[in-house]
Protein backbone atom coordinates (compact mmCIF):
# COMPACT_ATOMS: atom_id res chain seq x y z
CA UNK A 1 0.00 0.00 0.00
CA UNK A 2 1.38 3.38 -1.04
CA UNK A 3 0.70 6.39 1.19
CA UNK A 4 1.31 9.78 -0.47
CA UNK A 5 -0.19 13.12 -1.50
CA UNK A 6 0.55 15.73 -4.17
CA UNK A 7 3.46 15.11 -6.52
CA UNK A 8 4.49 12.16 -4.33
CA UNK A 9 1.09 10.61 -5.12
CA UNK A 10 1.98 10.85 -8.82
CA UNK A 11 5.30 9.16 -8.13
CA UNK A 12 3.36 6.46 -6.24
CA UNK A 13 1.24 5.76 -9.32
CA UNK A 14 4.45 5.16 -11.26
CA UNK A 15 5.72 3.03 -8.38
CA UNK A 16 2.64 0.86 -8.57
CA UNK A 17 3.50 -0.03 -12.16
CA UNK A 18 6.98 -1.14 -11.06
CA UNK A 19 6.06 -2.87 -7.82
CA UNK A 20 3.01 -4.89 -8.81
CA UNK A 21 4.81 -7.05 -11.42
CA UNK A 22 7.84 -7.43 -9.11
CA UNK A 23 5.83 -8.70 -6.13
CA UNK A 24 3.11 -10.49 -8.10
CA UNK A 25 0.40 -9.02 -5.89
CA UNK A 26 -1.92 -6.03 -6.19
CA UNK A 27 -0.45 -2.69 -5.10
CA UNK A 28 -2.82 0.12 -4.18
CA UNK A 29 -2.68 3.77 -3.28
CA UNK A 30 -4.07 4.42 0.19
CA UNK A 31 -7.26 6.39 0.68
CA UNK A 32 -6.17 8.42 3.73
CA UNK A 33 -9.66 9.70 4.56
CA UNK A 34 -10.78 6.15 5.30
CA UNK A 35 -8.55 6.37 8.37
CA UNK A 36 -8.46 10.08 9.15
CA UNK A 37 -12.18 10.77 8.66
CA UNK A 38 -13.91 7.39 9.05
CA UNK A 39 -11.39 5.63 11.35
CA UNK A 40 -11.67 2.44 9.30
CA UNK A 41 -10.30 -0.63 11.09
CA UNK A 42 -8.19 -2.37 8.47
CA UNK A 43 -6.06 -5.45 9.14
CA UNK A 44 -2.67 -4.75 7.57
CA UNK A 45 -0.78 -7.83 8.75
CA UNK A 46 1.41 -9.18 5.97
CA UNK A 47 1.31 -5.88 4.05
CA UNK A 48 4.11 -3.51 3.16
CA UNK A 49 3.13 0.14 3.52
CA UNK A 50 5.35 2.59 1.67
CA UNK A 51 5.09 6.16 2.94
CA UNK A 52 6.24 8.69 0.41
CA UNK A 53 6.89 12.38 0.99
CA UNK A 54 9.27 15.11 -0.08
CA UNK A 55 9.83 16.63 3.34
CA UNK A 56 8.40 13.70 5.27
CA UNK A 57 6.47 16.17 7.41
CA UNK A 58 2.94 16.18 5.95
CA UNK A 59 0.82 15.39 9.02
CA UNK A 60 -1.86 13.42 7.16
CA UNK A 61 0.68 11.15 5.45
CA UNK A 62 2.65 10.58 8.65
CA UNK A 63 -0.58 9.79 10.53
CA UNK A 64 -1.92 7.34 7.93
CA UNK A 65 1.48 5.67 7.53
CA UNK A 66 1.82 5.27 11.31
CA UNK A 67 -1.72 3.86 11.61
CA UNK A 68 -0.97 1.25 8.93
CA UNK A 69 2.05 0.23 10.98
CA UNK A 70 0.00 -0.05 14.17
CA UNK A 71 -2.41 -2.30 12.28
CA UNK A 72 0.33 -4.73 11.32
CA UNK A 73 1.98 -3.44 8.14
CA UNK A 74 5.73 -3.22 7.76
CA UNK A 75 6.64 0.34 6.88
CA UNK A 76 9.15 1.61 4.34
CA UNK A 77 9.54 5.40 4.24
CA UNK A 78 10.84 7.14 1.12
CA UNK A 79 11.66 10.76 1.85
CA UNK A 80 14.17 13.52 1.28
CA UNK A 81 14.74 13.97 5.05
CA UNK A 82 15.99 11.11 7.23
CA UNK A 83 15.16 13.17 10.33
CA UNK A 84 11.52 13.70 9.36
CA UNK A 85 8.44 12.36 11.18
CA UNK A 86 7.73 10.05 8.21
CA UNK A 87 11.23 8.57 8.43
CA UNK A 88 10.75 8.03 12.17
CA UNK A 89 7.74 5.81 11.37
CA UNK A 90 9.56 3.79 8.69
CA UNK A 91 11.74 0.74 9.04
CA UNK A 92 13.71 0.93 6.80
CA UNK A 93 14.05 4.41 5.29
CA UNK A 94 15.13 5.27 1.76
CA UNK A 95 16.67 8.72 2.02
CA UNK A 96 16.53 10.40 -1.38
CA UNK A 97 19.34 12.91 -0.87
CA UNK A 98 17.89 15.28 -3.48
CA UNK A 99 18.67 18.35 -1.32
CA UNK A 100 16.18 21.03 -0.37
CA UNK A 101 13.52 21.89 -2.91
CA UNK A 102 13.42 25.54 -3.93
CA UNK A 103 10.18 25.41 -5.93
CA UNK A 104 6.73 23.91 -5.52
CA UNK A 105 7.05 21.30 -8.32
CA UNK A 106 9.84 19.44 -6.41
CA UNK A 107 11.40 18.11 -9.60
CA UNK A 108 14.55 16.69 -7.96
CA UNK A 109 12.62 14.83 -5.28
CA UNK A 110 10.02 13.55 -7.73
CA UNK A 111 12.69 12.08 -10.02
CA UNK A 112 14.52 10.61 -7.02
CA UNK A 113 11.24 9.00 -5.88
CA UNK A 114 10.85 7.34 -9.28
CA UNK A 115 14.39 5.94 -9.05
CA UNK A 116 13.73 4.78 -5.47
CA UNK A 117 10.71 2.80 -6.64
CA UNK A 118 12.87 1.09 -9.25
CA UNK A 119 15.36 0.10 -6.56
CA UNK A 120 12.62 -1.13 -4.24
CA UNK A 121 11.10 -3.17 -7.09
CA UNK A 122 14.51 -4.75 -7.77
CA UNK A 123 14.79 -5.67 -4.09
CA UNK A 124 11.33 -7.24 -3.97
CA UNK A 125 11.27 -9.37 -7.11
CA UNK A 126 12.00 -9.80 -10.78
CA UNK A 127 11.99 -6.66 -12.91
CA UNK A 128 11.99 -6.30 -16.71
CA UNK A 129 15.28 -4.37 -16.86
CA UNK A 130 18.91 -5.19 -16.27
CA UNK A 131 20.25 -3.92 -12.92
CA UNK A 132 23.05 -2.15 -14.79
CA UNK A 133 20.40 0.06 -16.42
CA UNK A 134 19.83 1.87 -13.12
CA UNK A 135 23.55 2.28 -12.55
CA UNK A 136 23.76 4.16 -15.86
CA UNK A 137 20.88 6.50 -14.96
CA UNK A 138 22.94 9.28 -13.27
CA UNK A 139 25.12 9.58 -16.38
CA UNK A 140 22.07 9.83 -18.64
CA UNK A 141 20.48 12.50 -16.44
CA UNK A 142 23.79 14.39 -16.35
CA UNK A 143 23.97 14.33 -20.15
CA UNK A 144 20.47 15.77 -20.45
CA UNK A 145 21.27 18.51 -17.93
CA UNK A 146 24.58 19.33 -19.62
CA UNK A 147 22.86 19.53 -23.01
CA UNK A 148 20.18 21.85 -21.62
CA UNK A 149 22.86 24.08 -20.07
CA UNK A 150 24.75 24.24 -23.39
CA UNK A 151 21.58 25.22 -25.26
CA UNK A 152 20.83 27.93 -22.69
CA UNK A 153 24.35 29.36 -23.02
CA UNK A 154 24.02 29.39 -26.83
CA UNK A 155 20.68 31.19 -26.62
CA UNK A 156 22.12 33.73 -24.19
CA UNK A 157 25.17 34.41 -26.35
CA UNK A 158 23.13 34.74 -29.57
CA UNK A 159 20.78 37.21 -27.85
CA UNK A 160 23.68 39.49 -26.87
CA UNK A 161 24.07 42.34 -29.39
CA UNK A 162 27.51 42.56 -30.92
CA UNK A 163 29.44 45.64 -30.76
Amino acid sequence: MLVARGSSDNAAIFGRYLLEPAVGRPVALAAPSLLTLYDARVDCRGWLAIGLGQSGATPEIVDVFARRGRRGARGLAITNDRGSPLAAEGDPVVELGASAELAVPATKTFLAQLAAFALVAEALGPVPWEPAALAALPGHVGSVLDDAARRARRRASSATPSG
